[in-house]
């Protein structure tokens, strides 16, 4: 979907193209699914069950990481006391609620995703909102 019908299917194949503006586009195909039976629906508590369990599996994942074999990873825990995955577990135990948070630059913003939770909306700011936000107020 998008409202210039030029970029529609010019990246990647798309069965379905919908060119308009995408909260008119939005509003229209809830009204027109009003009422209506959706299959989805028939098996979504099979789906919130395996939905948890790809969570819970993906939080031992991630303690798992927390302290890396690799011989870089072996060698800096060896010369340093923490590595970067332990300090972000620790910091999402910590993290107060409503808390914000932001990261520099780099292979932290990715991880630092994978660790740390947010129960509100614009709590995780990366390197990048801060270029943008100090390019505005120049």
């Amino acid at each position: 979907m998008d409202v210039d019908p030029r970029v529609l299917g010019l990246v990647k194949s798309i069965s379905v193209g919908i060119n308009g503006d995408a909260g008119a586009v939005a509003a229209a195909l809830i009204e027109r699914l009003a009422g209506r039976k959706l299959a989805c629906m028939t098996n979504r508590a099979e789906r919130k069950a395996r939905l948890e369990a790809e969570k819970g599996a993906w939080e031992q994942e991630l303690t798992a990481w927390t302290h890396e074999n690799d011989p870089f990873s072996l060698e800096w825990r060896r010369t340093r006391r923490s590595c970067t995955r332990q300090m972000l577990r620790e910091l999402e135990k910590a993290m107060p609620q409503h808390a914000m948070v932001s990261t520099d630059i780099g292979n932290i913003c990715s991880v630092s995703n994978s660790y740390l939770r947010f129960d509100e909306p614009r709590s995780m700011f990366a390197a990048m909102s801060f270029a943008t936000a100090a390019t505005r107020s120049r």
